[in-house]
């Protein structure tokens, strides 16, 4: 629907046209020379959304402020405008003005043109942003006893537009549910005529009446540490189907619960007292405490102490204390029975120390608990210590190859306790050779046939030495010998033939022996260092080898090869 105003330019042209026949019919001039007058004012335009309600929006309005002065004006001089209400402002031009602030503002516009003419228009905006307020005879965290007759009374109410719903699960003037104990919460909901809403939802509670009493709870016993202290119920009324306790003592709050308590170290020079809880159904819970004991005063423990094990160095001695009540710390000393001023270990268990050989062994033990004396204890005597025996944890064993000139080596046995010290030997059938006595062994010729093992012997104070054996090699044999010879033909039918042996780990001894076919040209050469250069003389020419026969010794087999072809001038 257009606005009013916007029948204004046909009205102005109307007025104009009648003032100008005035003039033509009241001059004797020609009517071209005829001037007509502006009396009409300009038309002044606003342009805004469609309110949500009458003149209310929920949002921020932006409104087009413009004027124009048509069908013949002597055309526009100024336009202003001018904001009043919940927001304010002003403006001087055509332009779009925003409303923003909550509540109802007036937007007032007025324009003029050359001749003098004015316009003014107004607008109401309204701006609601806020949902209702919700107020409710029920408050937050209420507590509604059980069976009581409670009316729910609510209402909403909103700032600027008008509030369209208020509601809750029960209408207002309503009874609210209280036949049941538990929490309960109540919903309300509101919302105004441009859309906004607001929820408020009250939590309370419905609880059971208490129970009524006669009489005070009481404490009977001895306030001393370690004593039992018996609770004395009150008189409930009704009776109570269930009485609990709790106990409390200065500054440390509750210490306990249950009709008896066995007082604890930490309220030592405390006072203590308790609380009667009473129970009923269909009833809260009721308590009540009782007057406070005297400051509590110390315990005293009760201490013995027996000791087991074997009396043995090396062997293993437990304490075994014994405190009535249970100790926080429990700390034990063993001495010498004869010299008690040697301390011989600490702990509940000892490893008997070979200082102890020759003498007995008796334990103290020293408990302490906080609200108690300490208590002190000593055992009776042990055995008389004896020598420990040393435990073989892992055999000697030995690596290599049985062969003359091959070293052998022993991987040392272990023992248990780790041995102070420890020395090996090396037994040829069963027997100790002679300065063998590293982790090594090189065999010799006087190996030869026989069998070899490796000894590991422990020793530790207060211990008997401990052996331990090797398995024994098979029996050694002889090394096996490599003959390397060489013949070179030297002219005028000399030859020089060059021999050398090796073996492993050995410089081969013995003769060489040497044939040309089946003839003996050199017998029984001894070998020097393993090696020995022959020259021959007067050998037949021609094309030839020799035949190399080492005879072997008492560590290395004997061996036979045969030089390569030489030719002999």
């Amino acid at each position: 629907m257009k606005h009013p105003l916007s029948r204004r330019p046909v009205d102005r042209l109307g007025t104009a046209l009648i003032a100008s026949i005035a003039v033509l019919l009241s001059t004797s001039g020609s009517p071209a020379d005829a001037v007509v007058p502006d009396t009409t004012p300009p038309t002044i335009t606003l342009r805004a959304p469609t309110p949500t309600y009458e003149i209310w929006y929920p949002s921020d309005v932006a409104i087009k402020v413009s004027a124009t002065d048509d069908l013949g004006g002597s055309g526009l001089e100024s336009i202003e405008w001018q904001l009043t209400g919940a927001q304010t402002g002003s403006g001087s031009s055509a332009e779009t003005v925003t409303v923003a602030a909550e509540g109802q503002s007036t937007l007032t516009v007025v324009a003029r043109d050359v001749d003098g003419n004015t316009a003014t228009r107004s607008l109401d905006v309204g701006i609601d942003k806020t949902g209702p307020t919700i107020i409710a005879n029920l408050a937050d965290g209420a507590e509604l006893k059980k069976g009581s007759d409670v009316t729910l009374t609510y209402s909403c109410d909103d700032d600027f537009a008008p509030v369209d719903t208020c509601s809750a699960p029960l209408a207002s003037g309503a009874k609210i549910d209280t036949s049941a104990v538990g929490d309960c919460t109540m919903t309300f909901t509101a919302t105004d005529k441009v859309g906004n809403s607001k929820t408020r939802t009250v939590a309370y509670r419905v609880v059971l009446p208490q129970l009524d009493w006669a009489g005070e709870p009481f404490i009977t016993g001895t306030a001393k540490v370690g004593e039992v202290l018996q609770a004395q119920a009150p008189s409930f009324i009704p009776e109570a189907d269930t009485v609990t306790y709790r106990w409390f003592a200065t500054d440390l709050g509750l210490i306990s619960t249950g009709p008896t308590l066995v007082v604890p170290a930490n309220t030592l020079g405390r006072v203590i007292w308790i609380n009667a809880v009473g129970t009923k159904e269909g009833y809260a819970p009721r308590t009540l405490s009782s007057e406070a004991t005297a400051a509590v005063q110390t315990g005293s423990l009760d201490v013995s102490v027996q000791v087991t094990g074997t009396a043995q160095v090396g062997g293993e001695l437990q304490a075994h204390a014994t405190s009535n009540p249970t100790p926080d710390d429990v700390s034990y000393r063993w001495r010498l029975a004869d010299d008690l001023q040697v301390l011989v270990g600490t702990g509940p268990t000892l490893n008997v120390p070979a200082s102890a050989v020759g003498h007995q062994i008796v334990a103290q033990v020293y408990s302490q608990k906080a609200g108690y004396e300490p208590g002190v204890a000593v055992s009776e005597a042990t055995a008389v210590v004896v020598p420990g025996t040393l435990t073989t944890t892992a055999g000697s064993q030995l690596t290599g190859t049985a062969r003359a000139g091959q070293t052998l080596r022993g991987t040392p046995a272990t023992f248990s306790p780790e041995p102070y010290g420890t020395t090996y030997r090396w037994l040829r059938n069963g027997l100790p050779i002679a300065g063998a006595t590293a982790a090594t062994y090189k065999l010799t010729a006087s190996d030869v046939g026989k069998k070899v093992t490796f000894r590991t012997v422990a020793s530790h104070e207060g211990y008997a030495a401990a052996v331990s054996d090797s398995a024994s090699t098979a029996t050694v044999a002889k090394a096996l010998p490599s003959v390397a010879a060489r013949a070179y033909a030297r002219g005028n039918r000399r030859v020089r033939i060059t021999i050398a042996v090796t073996a492993p780990g050995l410089t081969p001894t013995g003769k060489v022996t040497i044939k040309r076919g089946s003839t003996v040209v050199v017998r029984d050469r001894w070998l020097v260092g393993g090696r020995v250069t022959i020259n021959l003389t007067k050998q037949k020419k021609g094309k030839t080898r020799y035949t190399i026969i080492y005879s072997g010794s008492s560590s290395v087999y004997g061996k036979t090869v045969t030089t390569a072809y030489i030719r002999v001038r």
